[in-house]
């Protein structure tokens, strides 16, 4: 991402130098036509220095871009390959390059490949495909805390409170609550199958459910207090947020 958005930068000061060059010369090569040969010679001569200039400082950007990621692969390699103790080379990287995005601000991150789907749902969109439930863990157990209505986990039986064993025949005994919510979640039509405990009986069901797009709203709760006054919980404030924040309110004043 960031190879490409230097790119972008350099193709943006390229082109807007080549608009400054177009648009400065092209009525004085206009008005040159008329003018002895000697002095359009001149004309072109300069604006044939602008576009060396331009690619020039290109070029030169280019190398030290170059240049640098040289440097940067030979004291990666040597670490990898001559320190004294063994190293972790995922985490020599991801450590790299959190430390280069700080000396920018503190909004720019890096997100690897695992993290897209988590990252999108957290920060960009309220929608993912799933089975439509929250989970938590307790003593290295997972349970279902909250079952949203409408989605295939509801229409399965399975309530808050249920105990998951396993997802797809694999065990989720000590298996972090964030692992089991990415298990949880893929693309719209896959098949999944849980492995569940009721809380009610004890009893084991396994339990096929079909992943569906699920939708967790901006805006999770809202109700007229005492005295006229209105609460909107806001969870997140992610797309629709404001569209959703306006029908709480418009159904606010409905009610009082």
């Amino acid at each position: 991402m960031i190879c490409n958005r230097r790119r972008s930068t350099i193709a943006k000061l390229f082109a807007s130098e080549l608009n400054f060059i177009i648009f400065k010369y092209f009525n004085v090569l206009m008005e040159c036509q008329r003018k002895p040969i000697a002095l359009r010679r001149i004309v072109r001569l300069v604006i044939a220095m602008f576009f060396c200039s331009a690619f020039v400082a290109i070029e030169d950007d280019l190398f030290r871009l170059s240049k640098n990621l040289d440097i940067f692969s030979s004291v990666y390699r040597q670490v990898s390959i001559n320190y004294v103790d063994e190293t972790d080379s995922d985490k020599l990287i991801k450590r790299a390059v959190e430390a280069m995005l700080d000396e920018l601000d503190p909004y720019t991150e890096y997100v690897q490949d695992a993290d897209v789907e988590d990252y999108r749902l957290k920060y960009v969109d309220t929608r993912y495909g799933g089975i439509g439930a929250a989970i938590f863990e307790r003593d290295n157990r997972l349970y279902v805390s909250a079952v949203y209505a409408g989605y295939p986990v509801a229409g399965a039986g399975t309530v808050a409170g249920d105990e998951i064993l396993a997802i797809d025949g694999k065990p989720m005994f000590r298996v972090s609550a964030a692992e089991v919510s990415h298990r949880l979640r893929g693309s719209e039509g896959s098949r999944i199958v849980l492995r569940v405990r009721h809380a009610a009986d004890g009893q084991l069901e396994d339990v096929p459910l079909i992943r569906e797009i699920v939708r967790q709203p901006n805006v999770t709760h809202f109700e007229l207090l005492n005295h006229g006054v209105g609460y909107i919980k806001l969870d997140k404030f992610l797309e629709q947020s404001s569209e959703e924040l306006k029908a709480a309110l418009e159904a606010l004043k409905v009610k009082g």
